[in-house]
């Protein structure tokens, strides 16, 4: 069944084609719409090329129902070819991009989109928030592994255990959720974010000091460092003494050491523990103690 914020997206017809084949193949994980080719859509078992193709006019209606018939609102989402809607479900877009001197611009024609389903995943993770509190407060931790490996599904699980938990191993959390998919499962659930503020949408280096001056946080839970100013603005909260819960894209601690990238986060010893997810075994990890390795 097409999750609703998706589901008000397509005409009754489309939406029955798409759910007659989860029956053989599994769950809807992705839908795929390219201009003027069928839709093509990811079950949990194999894709299908559905019977229906997406004329010009189809398609312009598919995207007037995505941005509200308003793209103007939508003008950062377009600069960075992803839209998340309000149940977590991320549309990447492609098409044709203008520059400017800075860059992209922003996307000007979009010609195919795709919709990952966000399926929240109910993963039993092999480790208590308890084991990341040291000497009363949480140690800096970076979650690490490959796409779809559940970073940001113990992310929630995490931000749901501390905020819930009894002192004094409840602290005041504050997360950034730039791409808006950390909050919204949690957001539906009574009690889950009883000391939890939160700040969508923002930049994660213009939103962590905004958080740090007007919430005074114990801890900042970040999804997805990419950036140098994402890696600034954390060294600005470790100088501030707020313990750091973060993710990032990497198969192993060998490899997140050799890039370039992470090398200024692990040589100012921004962290104190690193979790890294099993790449094959949902729940499963390793966490290493990077003060017992110096």
């Amino acid at each position: 069944m097409l999750p609703k914020d998706v589901h008000v997206l397509f005409q009754k017809d489309v939406i029955d084609l798409i759910e007659k084949y989860e029956k053989p193949l599994g769950a809807i994980e992705e839908i795929r719409a390219r201009l003027n080719q069928p839709l093509e859509c990811m079950y949990k078992r194999g894709y299908q090329l559905l019977p229906y193709e997406m004329h010009q006019h189809v398609f312009k209606e598919l995207l007037d129902n995505l941005f509200v018939s308003s793209r103007y609102r939508y003008a950062r989402e377009l600069k960075e070819c992803f839209i998340t809607l309000p149940g977590g479900h991320r549309v990447g877009l492609a098409g044709d991009i203008i520059m400017n001197n800075q860059g992209i611009d922003h996307l000007e024609i979009i010609t195919s989109l795709n919709i990952r389903i966000h399926q929240l995943q109910r993963i039993s993770f092999n480790i208590s928030h308890r084991q990341l509190f040291v000497d009363s407060q949480y140690a800096s931790t970076l979650i690490i592994g490959p796409p779809n490996a559940g970073k940001t599904s113990l992310l929630r699980m995490l931000v749901q255990s501390i905020s819930q938990d009894v002192s004094p191993f409840s602290k005041k959390i504050c997360v950034i959720d730039e791409r808006k998919e950390i909050m919204p499962p949690l957001l539906s659930k009574p009690n889950a974010c009883a000391r939890v503020d939160h700040l969508s949408g923002c930049p994660k280096h213009l939103a962590i000091p905004l958080m740090i001056r007007s919430m005074s946080p114990d801890i900042i839970i970040v999804d997805e460092i990419a950036t140098n100013h994402d890696v600034t603005a954390l060294l600005d909260g470790m100088k501030a003494g707020i313990s750091l819960i973060c993710t990032a894209h990497a198969s192993s601690y060998q490899d997140l050491a050799s890039r370039m990238f992470f090398k200024v986060l692990l040589s100012e010893r921004l962290f104190d523990r690193v979790i890294v997810l099993s790449s094959t075994k949902k729940g499963e990890l390793q966490l290493i103690n990077l003060k017992e390795s110096v």
